[in-house]
């Protein structure tokens, strides 16, 4: 039987609203917490998360808003963590913001 481990995630997801013509979007950044055998396993279920994360509702004008994962920047092995497969951080920037370090 194979050990499971404790992976954190970065993933970025961006909005679109209404025909998704907007250049400099809002997005998120999350860190989420995954429980797997391998950093591969790991990529493999915030792939998933971040598929289900995504959804749409109207915004305060009656415009479509669709939210969608963009990419996932890191899959790290974090050792035991108090939580389990919560999110531990999250913060939203436009995609112009210089302050957003890009993975490389």
């Amino acid at each position: 039987m194979n050990e499971t481990k404790w992976f954190r995630a970065r993933l970025v997801f961006e909005s679109m609203i209404g025909d998704g013509g907007n250049s400099d979007p809002l997005c998120e950044d999350r860190v989420v917490l995954f429980q797997a055998t391998d950093s591969e396993a790991a990529r493999h279920q915030a792939a998933r998360y971040g598929t289900a994360g995504g959804g749409s509702y109207n915004n305060q004008f009656g415009e479509p808003v669709a939210w969608r994962l963009l990419r996932i920047d890191d899959i790290e092995d974090v050792g035991e963590p108090d939580g389990a497969g919560w999110e531990i951080a999250s913060r939203h920037f436009r995609r112009s913001d210089t302050t957003h370090e890009e993975a490389s």
